[in-house]
């Protein structure tokens, strides 16, 4: 008799309309870790008759506390839908590009491109604490495309503070006059909402084979996770509503191929503090939890609702100890803002994370006989200048 292998597990989904209900019968096939599948647990429910003879009573089974566990490795177009299930929210579109531009770089400490409306207005606005692209550029100037963050801007001028070398502090950019043909862009961005964004998974055996399917899931929580020499991770909890199954048969009426970008690493990555990038951390962890839980009523056993409470964005980073600023941080009580860029490794779609007000609520020092390493635990809180819950997204491509 055949028995099932892990290498013939197919993990599937769909995005619902409405909790519970699957938009379609046309499944993506997802990346997944083989960590990674649906679970049922029920409660115990045990007989406390008193029956003589010191045997314990028949018992039966309660409530089904359905799961299905995502974890993955961070690669462009693979998550998305799984990240807007978590920040409970759609992605914002990209604005409309600034074609045919004339542009004058100034690069060095200034850091700024200059142009006759490369500010935008409309749906081409650009804004400060915007990514933008920029492409068009040629010759010895190719430095000068990529994705930028706005640090200041006007009408007819942009600056781009963060795009600086992390160990260096040297500009990235390359000086240029007039140069023609360029294009500027608002990218695509997530913030956290309370809109559900559910999804239906399909758990397939292909050997054996048998199917299930776990449907009104949504996103409990989420963690990210780099350190040196790694692939970034992300984990997803979702609770389902109900499970369907096994059955000998699909779910799905058809299947798509899931994304190919290349897994990003932490070398494809940038961490910068306080608009500064920096070259000193070894391990970041940042996870969101939305205290979920599912709803019980009496006469059925499986959910009928699920709760979601506050949106609480928490995490630890670890670096090496160039200077007590850190430590003067945590002392003061002062707020710092975090920023996250993953590139894959041809530098052409990744995403970026901004973090604007991280409470520390810890300081620890660990040392050895070469290294010194201070671990940070921190609280994101509410930023009143943005009004972002905790955090906002950027679709790089």
């Amino acid at each position: 008799m055949a028995r099932a292998s892990g290498s013939r597990w197919q993990p599937s989904y769909v995005t619902e309309s409405s909790l519970g209900v699957p938009s379609g019968t046309a499944f993506t096939k997802t990346r997944l870790l083989l960590a990674s599948g649906l679970e049922q647990r029920r409660s115990n429910l045990q007989s406390q008759q008193a029956v003589g003879d010191r045997s314990v009573a028949p018992g039966r089974l309660g409530n089904k506390t359905n799961t299905f566990r995502a974890n993955g490795e961070l690669s462009y177009g693979t998550f998305e839908d799984f990240i807007a299930s978590a920040c409970m929210n759609s992605w914002v579109l990209a604005g409309t590009a600034i074609a045919a531009l004339s542009v004058t770089v100034v690069a060095g400490t200034t850091n700024t491109m200059a142009a006759t409306g490369i500010g935008g207005t409309g749906a081409s606005l650009i804004s400060v604490g915007d990514y933008v692209k920029v492409s068009g550029f040629a010759s010895g100037y190719t430095a000068n495309n990529g994705f930028f963050k706005v640090t200041a801007r006007t009408d007819n001028m942009l600056t781009f503070g963060e795009a600086k070398d992390p160990e260096t502090g040297a500009s990235l950019l390359t000086a240029a006059t007039s140069q023609a043909g360029i294009t500027v862009q608002r990218m695509g961005y997530l913030i956290t909402g309370s809109t559900e964004k559910s999804l239906a998974f399909e758990d397939a055996q292909l050997d054996i084979p048998f199917y299930f399917e776990a449907l009104g899931c949504v996103a409990n929580g989420m963690t990210l996770s780099m350190a040196t020499d790694g692939i970034v991770t992300c984990n997803f909890d979702f609770i389902a509503k109900k499970i369907l199954g096994p059955s000998a048969t699909k779910y799905a009426g058809s299947y798509a191929d899931p994304s190919t970008t290349l897994p990003i690493r932490a070398t494809d990555s940038v961490v910068v503090v306080d608009g500064a990038p920096v070259a000193t951390i070894t391990q970041l962890n940042v996870a969101m939890a939305n205290q979920r839980s599912p709803q019980f009523s009496i006469g059925l056993d499986e959910a009928t609702g699920i709760s979601f409470g506050r949106s609480n964005l928490t995490g630890n980073l670890s670096l090496y100890v160039e200077s007590s600023s850190f430590w003067t941080k945590y002392a003061a009580e002062t707020r710092f803002a975090l920023g996250l860029r993953f590139m894959d490794s041809s530098g052409t779609t990744g995403y970026a994370l901004d973090v604007p007000r991280v409470f520390i609520t810890d300081a620890q020092f660990q040392k050895s006989e070469t290294d010194v390493i201070q671990n940070i635990p921190f609280q994101v809180e509410k930023d009143p200048t943005s009004g972002l819950i905790n955090w906002r997204w950027w679709k790089l491509a």
